[in-house]
């Protein structure tokens, strides 16, 4: 299911004792298979004896990638896979910071110029670069953008970081200066930048996905996430 949206989960009370019981429980979640569990939503249900009942909770997650649901006190287990929101190059998506991300101009080359001595970068044989302009705008109050180090570029089930070393403006074949972030941006103002990966020449951009996903600092833990194809299309 894709991320943000919600999902129902239904739950079967049954009393098999002799008199009317109070069932109370609790929907607790956690993402992947080594988080912490929290709860979600709370269950209080009266049942007569001999009989059953149903009950819909609705659950939702701002998280990439598996999420598993149990029902406490019994720890019956349920995982929901996550699929985050995707968008057309271009288009845009404003994260739960109030501030509207966009990804476009995906691109790639055989080099790179940066300002300053020694400026030519070429990539490792048989590779190329690709670039994506990344572009974050605050439409409200907010704690701050995403990193540029939190963008990934992924195809053909793989994962690639981007370039180390290009810690100077670009000149060529894009303009462009460093980005890391900022906190508590101002309302309105535009930060743009782009981001530089190293992929094999063989790898088509209509293949090619953007991945922003959003980790805390003290911990790394995976949070929000969106990505961005040529298309829109979940399976580029």
């Amino acid at each position: 299911m894709t991320e943000g949206e919600n999902a129902t989960a239904n739950v079967t009370i049954a009393n098999k004792g002799n008199s009317t019981r109070t069932f109370r429980g609790l929907i607790e979640s956690r993402v992947g298979d080594n988080g912490n569990w929290g709860g979600v939503a709370p269950i209080t249900s009266r049942v007569r004896p001999g009989q059953s009942i149903q009950q819909n909770v609705s659950v939702n997650s701002s998280a990439d990638g598996s999420v598993s649901y149990r029902l406490a006190p019994f720890n019956q287990t349920k995982t929901v896979e996550y699929v985050p929101p995707t968008f057309a190059l271009g288009r845009s998506y404003t994260t739960t910071e109030n501030v509207r991300v966009t990804v476009s101009n995906l691109q790639t080359a055989q080099s790179v110029q940066i300002s300053g001595k020694d400026s030519r970068r070429t990539p490792p044989s048989g590779e190329r670069f690709v670039l994506a302009k990344v572009q974050a705008v605050a439409v409200g109050e907010s704690e701050g953008t995403p990193r540029s180090g939190e963008f990934a570029l992924k195809a053909n089930g793989r994962t690639f970081s981007q370039e180390d070393g290009l810690t100077n403006p670009l000149t060529s074949p894009v303009e462009g200066t460093p980005y890391g972030g900022v906190y508590d941006p101002n309302s309105g103002r535009t930060y743009s930048w782009y981001a530089v990966w190293t992929a094999p020449e063989q790898i088509s951009t209509d293949a090619m996905t953007v991945q922003w996903t959003s980790r805390e600092e003290s911990s790394g833990v995976q949070g929000e996430s969106a990505r961005w194809t040529k298309d829109g299309s979940n399976s580029p």
